[in-house]
């Protein structure tokens, strides 16, 4: 479930170089956010990814952007495979400010591993998520298919990962349905907004984080499939264990395997990473 460099949008010269060292750009002056994404000329576009929402966030109606990359370049995640990744990101704030300063509360509500929380995340926001914004905003920007009836050329027989920064939720659920109709073969997602009023039309498309038992009782009772991040000693029982898992020597992936889709069980896999101290499932 991590982002890498491998999965940013691939943008040439001082962008790439500026990704690569997961640099801060929010103190330099920002273009339009439609920068790029007008552009005449379709060749002109980064065709590795593509604008499918622009709106407001609903926890805080700041503005955010919706852009799946990896439509012409696959990911070289080794536990993901080749799913075709969706950020949601501030679109007036770099995100690794927004990080900084709190601000990804717009994108990610209230999950508890979240920098300014216990800074647990195990995405690393400078490294993809930075990438895909830069484009986004100073490279050479994405199609803007938001308004498009049809997005089939996009994900016909496809994988697709819903927030692989961002958390589905702060999307609205048509834009995720309009995914689902769009020919992929599978999806995957999760959500920890599953106890906010606006996140309830995601239960059965997304699986509900959670990061205690109690959490896991209460998610399920009201109906959602969970994703449980535990500590090695837990035995959740009922729950299939991620065969893409270091422990479960990674099997399969996320892309090959169709059980995170919001619907078909719950799932669990051990701690892992810089986040793993912060796991107390059973308390």
């Amino acid at each position: 479930r991590s982002a890498s460099v491998s999965d940013s949008p691939g943008c040439s010269g001082e962008c790439d170089r500026l990704l690569t060292l997961g640099a801060d750009l929010s103190g330099l002056p920002s273009p339009s956010p439609t920068i790029g994404s007008t552009a005449t000329n379709p060749m002109a576009f980064n065709t590795n990814g593509v604008i499918l929402y622009r709106g407001f966030s609903p926890i805080d109606g700041a503005p955010i952007v919706l852009i799946a990359t990896g439509l012409t370049t696959k990911s070289s995640n080794s536990k993901t495979g080749d799913e075709i990744q969706t950020w949601i990101l501030r679109e007036d704030v770099n995100p690794v400010h927004a990080l900084n300063e709190g601000l990804d509360e717009s994108i990610c509500g209230d999950c508890p591993h979240r920098k300014i929380n216990q800074g647990s995340c195990y995405v690393n926001v400078g490294q993809a998520p930075n990438g895909v914004w830069k484009c986004y905003k100073t490279g050479k920007g994405y199609q803007d298919a938001s308004e498009s009836a049809d997005w089939s050329a996009f994900f016909s027989g496809r994988v697709v990962r819903f927030g692989s920064y961002g958390d589905p939720a702060m999307v609205p659920v048509n834009v995720w349905r309009k995914i689902l109709s769009s020919g992929v073969t599978n999806h995957t997602g999760y959500t920890h907004q599953w106890g906010q009023e606006f996140a309830q039309d995601l239960k059965g498309l997304v699986q509900a984080s959670v990061d205690s038992f109690a959490q896991f009782i209460d998610a399920d009772s009201k109906g959602w499939k969970c994703f449980i991040v535990k500590r090695a000693e837990d035995v959740i029982e009922g729950a299939a264990h991620c065969a893409a898992s270091k422990e479960k020597g990674q099997k399969t992936t996320c892309a090959a395997c169709h059980l995170c889709d919001g619907s078909s069980t719950h799932v669990v896999i051990n701690a892992h990473g810089k986040g793993a101290k912060h796991v107390t499932f059973a308390g």
